[in-house]
């Protein structure tokens, strides 16, 4: 899955993605094989939803996802030593 892509994806789930989000994960996963492209934006997005799922807060629930996820998503790449 294309990080272009996963932004339909998102959207459908209930996530908002902006332009940085796209970006981010762009960088992150340059260096990441399609396949293991693909486990990692649907875990990505689990994340999110969890994220979403601590708060009460509505205007506050995206934040709160993108936090999880991306937080998530740098720790995996640091931990396979990648950009």
């Amino acid at each position: 899955m294309k990080p272009e892509s996963f932004k339909l994806f998102a959207e459908l789930k209930g996530m908002s993605l902006h332009k940085d989000d796209i970006a981010f994960i762009k960088r992150c996963l340059g260096f990441i094989s399609y396949r293991e492209r693909r486990k990692i934006l649907e875990r990505y997005a689990e994340e999110w939803l969890k994220g979403m799922a601590q708060t009460d807060i509505v205007y506050a629930k995206q934040n709160f996802g993108r936090k999880r996820s991306n937080t998530w998503l740098r720790e995996i790449v640091a931990s396979e030593g990648k950009p």
